[in-house]
C-alpha cells in the first residue's frame, strides 16, 4: 500500500520499511511514531484502528501492518 509507505516515510524517512522486520523490537519506532501512524491511517481511510487492537508482530513490519490495514478497510 503506497499510502501507508508514504506515511511511514514521513514519520521516519531513514528506515528501509520494505525490508525492516523489527521496527518495534529494535526501537526504530516509538509510541509517538505508532500513534502518529495510526492516526494518519484512520484519517486517510476512514477506519478506526485502536492501538489495543495491534500486536507487536503487526507493528514490527510494513508488510504486516499494511496487510492488517487492508483487512480493516475491506471489512
Amino acid at each position: 500500500m503506497k499510502q501507508v509507505l508514504d506515511i511511514l516515510n514521513k514519520i521516519k524517512p531513514h528506515i528501509d520499511y520494505e525490508n525492516e522486520q523489527h521496527l518495534v523490537d529494535d526501537n526504530l519506532f516509538d509510541s509517538f511514531d505508532i500513534i502518529t501512524l495510526i492516526s494518519e491511517i484512520n484519517s486517510l481511510y476512514g477506519i478506526n484502528i485502536k492501538l489495543s487492537d495491534l500486536s507487536r508482530d503487526i507493528l514490527n513490519s510494513y508488510n504486516n501492518f499494511s496487510d492488517y490495514v487492508n483487512k480493516q478497510i475491506n471489512k
